[in-house]
Protein backbone atom coordinates (compact mmCIF):
# COMPACT_ATOMS: atom_id res chain seq x y z
CA UNK A 1 0.00 0.00 0.00
CA UNK A 2 2.95 2.52 0.07
CA UNK A 3 3.61 2.56 -2.79
CA UNK A 4 -0.27 3.53 -3.60
CA UNK A 5 -0.36 5.87 -1.27
CA UNK A 6 2.64 8.03 -2.14
CA UNK A 7 0.95 7.59 -5.71
CA UNK A 8 -2.19 9.40 -4.67
CA UNK A 9 -0.40 11.80 -2.02
CA UNK A 10 1.17 12.76 -6.07
CA UNK A 11 -2.03 13.46 -7.58
CA UNK A 12 -3.93 15.36 -5.04
CA UNK A 13 -0.83 18.04 -4.71
CA UNK A 14 -0.38 17.97 -8.40
CA UNK A 15 -4.51 18.99 -8.70
CA UNK A 16 -4.81 21.47 -5.54
CA UNK A 17 -1.48 23.07 -6.71
CA UNK A 18 -3.26 23.35 -10.31
CA UNK A 19 -6.13 24.71 -8.81
CA UNK A 20 -4.62 27.27 -6.47
CA UNK A 21 -2.20 28.29 -9.59
CA UNK A 22 -5.36 29.66 -11.35
CA UNK A 23 -6.79 33.09 -11.67
CA UNK A 24 -8.17 34.43 -8.88
CA UNK A 25 -11.36 35.17 -11.34
CA UNK A 26 -11.55 31.16 -12.92
CA UNK A 27 -14.64 29.40 -12.00
CA UNK A 28 -12.54 26.08 -11.20
CA UNK A 29 -10.71 27.85 -8.79
CA UNK A 30 -14.55 30.05 -7.20
CA UNK A 31 -15.89 26.35 -6.96
CA UNK A 32 -13.05 25.71 -4.62
CA UNK A 33 -13.66 28.52 -2.76
CA UNK A 34 -16.91 28.77 -2.75
CA UNK A 35 -18.76 28.44 0.47
CA UNK A 36 -22.71 27.65 0.18
CA UNK A 37 -25.33 30.31 2.23
CA UNK A 38 -28.37 29.34 4.19
CA UNK A 39 -28.77 26.41 6.79
CA UNK A 40 -28.23 22.98 6.54
CA UNK A 41 -30.61 19.99 6.70
CA UNK A 42 -30.99 18.18 9.64
CA UNK A 43 -28.83 15.52 10.35
CA UNK A 44 -25.22 14.89 9.68
CA UNK A 45 -23.96 17.43 7.33
CA UNK A 46 -22.27 16.33 4.11
CA UNK A 47 -18.66 16.74 4.32
CA UNK A 48 -17.70 18.91 0.89
CA UNK A 49 -14.87 18.09 -1.28
CA UNK A 50 -12.81 20.76 0.61
CA UNK A 51 -13.17 19.57 3.94
CA UNK A 52 -12.17 15.55 2.60
CA UNK A 53 -8.87 17.27 0.69
CA UNK A 54 -7.41 19.48 4.28
CA UNK A 55 -8.21 15.93 6.27
CA UNK A 56 -6.42 13.95 3.89
CA UNK A 57 -3.64 16.78 3.11
CA UNK A 58 -3.19 17.32 7.18
CA UNK A 59 -2.89 13.38 7.62
CA UNK A 60 0.15 13.54 5.23
CA UNK A 61 1.78 16.44 6.33
CA UNK A 62 0.63 18.21 3.33
CA UNK A 63 -0.01 22.00 3.02
CA UNK A 64 -0.54 24.54 0.41
CA UNK A 65 3.06 25.14 0.20
CA UNK A 66 3.34 21.82 -1.21
CA UNK A 67 0.97 21.82 -3.54
CA UNK A 68 2.14 25.52 -4.85
CA UNK A 69 5.98 23.73 -5.23
CA UNK A 70 5.82 22.63 -9.09
CA UNK A 71 9.31 21.25 -8.30
CA UNK A 72 8.03 18.69 -6.46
Amino acid sequence: MGVLMFIVDVIIIVFIGHVLRKEDNNWVKKCMEYEVEGARPTGRPKKTWREIVEKDCKARGLNREDAMDRSR
